[in-house]
């Protein structure tokens, strides 16, 4: 059974959560639903200038499954966002392809911080990477610093984050579709575990139900337990 609780914080995991498709496997060798072609890339450079490259609307769209998908994310976000509550991301890819992705679909504004990798994480260039940084013009600003990339697991990011704002346990809310993270983190906070298609109708609608429960009771901004939407 739910405990309805005060809602702070909502930390969300990025590739197949936010996400529809897993970005950082798409940019690291193809092998996804979203069939990017080579060149791949390894860094977070390398990546994040593959993603320049490849950021029409319709690709970008499709990494977030849909138009209609963004505009439910967007919705449910500026409602999380309208009843106080804030949105962390944190992700095991790069911090820049994250924020480049996001920024292109609006998504960026509704996100404090974004925890995630940074450099050369995950190994050494592919032989056709462009890692010139200066090639990356504007878009040098998604790039990652170590204050948000010198952690080794999501638990010590959401600890980290409670600790700094002075929230307990269940003034959180943790969302990945990874069952091994969700379990990690359930010691730290709140956790709900969402499709690997990210997140969809049913936990938007279970966000929602969050906000307007604890609002009609209490007037306090609410959380749950722990859920599973898979």
């Amino acid at each position: 059974r739910c405990v309805v609780m005060p809602l702070q914080l909502v930390v969300f995991d990025f590739d197949q959560t936010l996400s529809a498709h897993h970005l950082f496997a798409t940019l690291s060798h193809g092998r996804t639903n979203l069939k990017m072609r080579p060149p791949y890339a390894r860094t977070e450079v390398g990546q994040l200038k593959r993603l320049a490259n490849e950021s029409d609307e319709r690709f970008m769209l499709a990494v977030f499954g849909s138009e209609k998908r963004v505009q439910l994310l967007a919705s449910v976000l500026g409602e999380l966002r309208d009843a106080g509550v804030e949105c962390v991301i944190c992700t095991r890819g790069y911090i820049g392809p994250v924020q480049k992705a996001l920024e292109e679909v609006e998504l960026r504004q509704f996100f404090s911080e974004i925890y995630g990798k940074t450099g050369s994480e995950y190994g050494t260039p592919l032989r056709d990477e462009n890692t010139d940084i200066d090639a990356l013009g504007n878009d040098r600003r998604f790039l990652g610093s170590r204050e948000f990339s010198s952690w080794q697991t999501k638990r010590e990011v959401v600890g980290s984050c409670l600790a700094r704002r002075r929230l307990g346990f269940k003034d959180a809310l943790f969302l990945d579709d990874d069952p091994r993270e969700v379990h990690d983190v359930s010691t730290t906070c709140t956790v709900l575990q969402v499709p690997d298609s990210g997140i969809d109708d049913k936990a938007c609608a279970y966000l929602r139900g969050l906000i307007r429960e604890e609002a009609s009771t209490t007037g306090r901004k609410p959380s749950s337990r722990c859920s599973n939407l898979c």
